[in-house]
């Protein structure tokens, strides 16, 4: 929402701003993918429930 908002201040385009935010979500999901596929899934639990890491 705010890459559109910016679009009417600087020189970027809609087309751009949809590309860029596809990419970096498409990127942060695979790597939460693959942090997930390597954990066992006795630390998966652990983190579901907050016990681990908070």
């Amino acid at each position: 929402m705010f890459g559109g908002f910016m679009t009417t201040y600087l020189a970027l385009t809609v087309s751009g701003d949809v590309a860029s935010a596809t990419a970096g979500a498409v990127k942060g999901e695979s790597d939460l993918y693959g942090i997930g596929f390597l954990l066992k899934n006795g630390r998966k639990s652990l983190i579901a429930e907050g016990i681990l890491f908070g």
